[in-house]
Order: C-alpha cells, then sequence, then structure tokens
C-alpha cells in the first residue's frame, strides 16, 4: 500500500463514518415510512463500514 499521511488517513475514516452514519439514517427513515429500502440497504451493509474497518486495522498497523 502506497504511504498515506496521517491527516489523509484521518479525513477518510471521517468521511466513511460519515458516510455510514448517513445511509443508516436515510434506512431507519424509510423503514418507518414504509420505503422501499433495498438500495439503501445494501450500500449501508456493503461498502462504508467494510471500508472504515479493513482502513482502521491498517492505520493502527502503521503506527505502531
Amino acid at each position: 500500500m502506497e504511504n498515506i499521511d496521517q491527516k489523509a488517513k484521518e479525513e477518510s475514516i471521517k468521511s466513511l463514518e460519515s458516510t455510514y452514519r448517513k445511509l443508516s439514517n436515510a434506512y431507519m427513515s424509510m423503514s418507518e415510512k414504509g420505503s422501499n429500502t433495498t438500495l439503501v440497504e445494501k450500500r449501508r451493509n456493503c461498502s462504508p463500514q467494510k471500508i472504515l474497518n479493513e482502513r482502521l486495522k491498517r492505520s493502527r498497523l502503521d503506527v505502531q
């Protein structure tokens, strides 16, 4: 993996956290309204959380 400075890592993590939070809020809101949640559910369950977890693991390994 290429070298990425700590600030870029932190901004990336914050961005992913924000994306996940927004998707979760959209899912809950749509569920309450009885809307079709298929797309939001797929996006929420797919990438942001997995990417975030992976990046957190990598950043911890890089620091130690």
